[in-house]
């Protein structure tokens, strides 16, 4: 069995907007890691970011409406295999540890939180 995966907002972003640029890959590659029925952790950090996004008529050439990207939300959470990680009791530490090993701040705190989570759940991230 594969390593379990951890999804960032990118995947379902770009899965879910037709005509980006890489639309198709992503949404090929979802596809496919549900069928299989891969263990898929999508935290709500992710799950938020891509409702924000999807719905933002600012940040998407064509906005899905709210019970549209709600509806995304809600299957990929009841798909088998999917869950929705959360932070643990070493998260705070292993955090830690990558924003003052390697300098994280501000944009690159979403990337780390992400990467936090990984570890703490041995994930692999997407």
């Amino acid at each position: 069995m594969s390593t379990p995966l951890l999804i960032d907002v990118n995947v379902l972003v770009l899965g879910s907007e037709q005509g980006a640029l890489h639309h198709q890959t992503a949404m090929e590659w979802m596809s496919r890691a549900l069928d299989r029925g891969d263990q898929i952790g999508i935290p709500w950090h992710s799950l938020l970011g891509f409702f924000r996004i999807a719905t933002n008529p600012r940040s998407s050439r064509r906005p899905l409406p709210p019970d549209v990207a709600w509806g995304l939300i809600t299957g990929w959470l009841n798909t088998a295999g999917v869950w929705a990680p959360l932070p643990g009791p070493k998260h705070a530490g292993i955090l830690g540890e990558l924003i003052h090993k390697y300098a994280i701040h501000a944009d690159g705190v979403s990337d780390a939180h992400l990467a936090a989570l990984a570890i703490e759940h041995d994930l692999t991230l997407v």
